[in-house]
């Protein structure tokens, strides 16, 4: 996988957000990348919320990889 098919799919799940896709893109994103992009923090992140359990222990890998949790700042007012 290069940076732009990783962009595109990024994109492509962006426009069909399912827990299926997401699933999908997460385990390309791993098997196939050599480093952790954190975006796919977000997805996992997403997965949990919704149910997924098993995404749990790549949850805390990730945060662990990628220094911390992700922050949204507040909109604006």
């Amino acid at each position: 996988m290069s940076k732009k098919t990783y962009v595109e799919g990024l994109d492509l799940l962006r426009q069909d957000f399912t827990v299926q896709n997401a699933k999908a893109f997460v385990e390309a994103v791993m098997q196939q990348l050599p480093y952790h992009p954190k975006e796919v923090l977000y997805v996992v992140e997403w997965l949990v919320r919704h149910g997924e359990s098993d995404y749990g222990p790549l949850r805390i890998q990730l945060q662990g990889e990628l220094d911390g949790l992700l922050c949204h700042s507040p909109a604006p007012p």
